[in-house]
């Protein structure tokens, strides 16, 4: 495992900083400016943001740095930063932050990466700033972005995903989730969607003629088949949306902030769209297509439950057609349409 060195980069353009950091282990709502209100702010966005004290131990940390974390946000309280997200040479990115901390500078940034609980890798960009003013030494606010999904999509653009695509170690297939991770990174979907009260979709898509494609081409021309799906849905989808393949011909997408069927057929139609486009695979030319099947979280289900209601609108999907998209709604009504 490889981990980018940190290398602070100086700007000239510092982070307004309020004057002192008491009592944000316990209470960042207590008052109505300062410190409190801009956490208070930084909450409601949901933003990955941690308030530490000059030895980069945290005071406070926002739900979506807990998400990212992959840990409850009292359980990193007390825990240093570099600790908290799982660094693989904690020592480096404690050393940047404690040098923004105590010295002039007034912005520090580095890249990193990260393994959280469940083995995964994460590619973060992190951003520290004072929260005092002057050399003394004094805490930091401590933003982290999450570039993991950005370098899966330029992998994926890098792969050409409109064209052939290597198989075996190194595709873009290898570089999907398992389902351990897959499930609990939907847990972390499903949190933000209970507090932002805007739904998640869950798309699962089957591959239309996968099994004509094994029988009269091999297995070999299948894994093929399945390696361009997996590059293509990579392509198409948001950097924040999740992609797991999830066996024989289906893979599972799970797209936050989808308020209504609207968008979700929107997303459906660009993911089908993109799979569609013809492919050469053993000497022959062919024209892939793609069913879908959408249900909804809102923030208390479990992914089993409504990856089977997404398997039944899938099902319906299939049974009226190829290159359908069918809804599991509440009442498990199913609706297909093109």
């Amino acid at each position: 495992m490889t981990t980018v060195q940190p290398e602070p980069i100086e700007t000239n353009a510092p982070v307004p900083a309020p004057e002192s950091t008491p009592h944000l282990a316990t209470t960042p709502e207590s008052t109505a400016g300062g410190v409190d209100g801009i956490l208070r702010v930084l909450g409601l966005i949901d933003l990955p943001v941690a308030v530490t004290d000059a030895e980069t131990t945290i005071l406070w940390c926002s739900h979506a740095l807990a998400d990212l974390a992959g840990y409850r946000a009292e359980i990193l309280i007390g825990q240093r930063f570099a600790q908290a997200l799982g660094t693989e040479r904690p020592e480096r990115v404690t050393a940047v932050l404690k040098d923004v901390a105590t010295s002039e500078r007034t912005v520090g940034r580095a890249a990193i990466a990260a393994t959280d609980w469940a083995g995964t890798v994460r590619q973060l960009a992190i951003s520290a700033s004072r929260t005092r003013d002057g050399g003394d030494s004094g805490g930091l606010f401590i933003v982290a972005e999450n570039r993991t999904s950005e370098r899966r999509r330029l992998y994926a653009q890098g792969a050409n995903p409109m064209s052939t695509p290597t198989t075996g170690a190194g595709g873009v297939l290898d570089s999907l989730p398992s389902r351990f991770t897959f499930e609990n990174q939907f847990d972390t979907s499903q949190r933000r969607a209970q507090r932002t009260r805007v739904p998640l979709a869950v798309f699962m898509c089957g591959i239309d003629g996968y099994d004509d494609v094994l029988q009269q081409l091999g297995t070999d021309a299948a894994k093929t088949l399945i390696d361009a799906t997996a590059a293509r849905l990579s392509h198409a989808l948001r950097s924040e949306d999740l992609l797991m393949y999830d066996g024989e011909d289906r893979f599972a997408i799970v797209a936050e902030s989808v308020p209504n069927d609207q968008v979700a057929h929107q997303t459906a139609r660009r993911i089908r769209l993109a799979v569609s486009e013809p492919i050469s695979i053993a000497g022959t030319e062919l024209h892939p297509g793609l069913s879908v099947g959408i249900t909804y979280g809102l923030g208390t289900e479990r992914y089993d439950d409504v990856a089977e209601q997404a398997a039944r609108a899938l099902a319906h999907a299939r049974s009226t057609g190829a290159n359908q998209t069918a809804t599991f709604d509440s009442l498990g009504l199913l609706e297909a349409q093109p």
